[in-house]
């Protein structure tokens, strides 16, 4: 799949548990581990003593800034030279209009293929699922909750541990 060369984030899918107790989270946990084969580095247990929990509910900075970069390069060049074939193809077409001026229409095909493939690349990189999680985790949190948290990298991974949790917690939000 194209995307996969272009977005660098490893874990992309999350599942987030909501329980009253941080006893009940970490059982729930085993029973995940055991149940599913889910590994342990992929789950957490948060809750909102932790100082550090926002950067357990997104542990990839680095990478999701390095994916906006690298998004945005690629299908921005991608566009362009889209754009330019556009525009040579009408001009060897004989289009009145390119064939009129070519270097201005050719290059102003060239400036809409880039914003066209920025757009595609703003959209690819948008992680609005991530938002809702994360806004519904830190409300969790902030009212005493637990959060039990699974960075899933596959979405068969996403759909066991939801399946999994969903008897077990009070409530289970997340990406599948």
């Amino acid at each position: 799949m194209f995307t996969s060369h272009i977005v660098e984030e490893k874990k992309v899918r999350k599942v987030e548990a909501i329980f009253a107790a941080r006893q009940e989270a970490e059982q729930a946990v085993k029973y995940l581990i055991s149940e599913t084969g889910i590994p342990l580095q992929h789950v957490q247990v948060i809750d909102g003593a932790d100082p550090s929990y926002e950067k357990k509910l997104e542990p990839e900075p680095q990478l999701i800034r390095r994916t906006l970069w690298r998004t945005h390069g690629v299908l921005g060049l991608a566009g362009i030279i889209l754009g330019l074939l556009l525009g040579l193809g009408l001009a060897i077409a004989g289009v009145g209009a390119v064939v009129a001026n070519p270097a201005l229409a050719i290059a102003t095909l060239a400036f809409f293929g880039a914003m066209l493939g920025l757009i595609a690349a703003g959209v690819m990189s948008l992680k609005p699922q991530h938002d809702a999680v994360n806004m519904d985790a830190v409300q969790n949190l902030n009212e005493g909750k637990v959060l039990v948290l699974v960075m899933a990298e596959a979405s068969e991974e996403a759909k066991r541990a939801k399946a999994c949790l969903k008897p077990l917690a009070q409530k289970v939000n997340g990406e599948v």
